[in-house]
């Protein structure tokens, strides 16, 4: 029985080892199919590597041909903005890139430096056109400033010198404030709002036509600039009832502006000052 036995387990035994051997002999085949398949994978990667980088030379080859050459510019919304100056800066940075590379942003922020630009959309228009749209700042009054017209609009900016009568702005601010400060700012953009709100009530009476200058130094105490008798008069409009304040005190001063230099508030009546006085108080 023993004898028996220890056939068994040696027939047994026999029979492990040979599976063993039969897992070994299969695990080889695998480890090389794997590998194989690691190296098609890492073919297939380098090919496509290669073919993107051959589609981006052909492209930037394409974007750099004659097709997308610089041929012109198209600019819309332009009144008093210089067409010369925006077609000036596209030439300058697209000429040699052509349509397609050229840098949009860039000519956007350039074309927004320039006077009356407030806004600039910038595009292409293929194969051979860039297009500027612009979006002008509106000049909202005219400023005074040490003998120079300006032209400004509603937010107080200083938009470019005005040295040709302005029908729709036909008299300046003296007394802007240069200051840099937030609150000259402000001030300023208070005398502007002044200024429309004078001007549209002038007009109405046809008043505006009269007055030369508004003196706003004070934005509690405006005063109109007219002519009278060949001398300049200062007349006290008040904060509010601009076209009865200045019919009445173009009313009082009438043939006497060679006497009388401005017209102040006494309660709800005029006064009429003499040039001497007037003189005297502005030393």
């Amino acid at each position: 029985m023993k004898t028996k036995r220890i056939k068994e387990d040696s027939s047994a035994k026999k029979k492990k080892t040979s599976r063993v051997r039969v897992k070994s002999r299969d695990a080889a085949p695998a480890a090389k199919t794997s590998g194989r398949r690691f190296i098609a994978f890492g073919l297939a990667i380098a090919a496509l590597i290669g073919i993107l980088f051959a589609v981006a030379a052909a492209f930037r080859e394409f974007s750099n041909s004659e097709f997308f050459a610089f041929r012109k510019v198209e600019i819309y919304g332009v009144q008093r903005a210089s067409r010369e100056d925006i077609e000036s800066i596209v030439k300058t940075n697209a000429s040699n890139t052509g349509v397609w590379n050229a840098d949009l942003m860039q000519i956007k922020q350039k074309v927004e430096k320039l006077p009356f630009v407030k806004n600039a959309s910038v595009g292409r228009r293929l194969p051979d056109a860039i297009v500027v749209t612009i979006e002008e700042r509106k000049p909202e009054a005219l400023v005074n400033i040490r003998g120079q017209n300006f032209l400004v609009d509603r937010d107080g900016n200083l938009l470019a010198p005005s040295n040709k009568p302005e029908p729709d702005l036909p008299f300046a601010i003296i007394g802007w404030n240069e200051e840099k400060s937030v609150n000259a700012i402000n001030e300023n953009i208070e005398r502007v709002k002044l200024y429309q709100k004078m001007l549209t009530e002038w007009r109405d009476r046809q008043l505006s036509d009269k007055v030369k200058q508004v003196d706003i130094k004070s934005l509690r105490e405006p005063r109109a600039i007219i002519e009278d008798s060949g001398y300049q008069v200062s007349i006290a409009i008040g904060r509010e009832k601009f076209a009865d304040n200045l019919s009445n005190g173009i009313r009082a001063i009438v043939g006497k502006g060679d006497k009388f230099a401005g017209v102040n508030f006494s309660g709800p009546n005029m006064m009429l000052v003499p040039r001497e006085d007037l003189i005297t108080k502005l030393q």
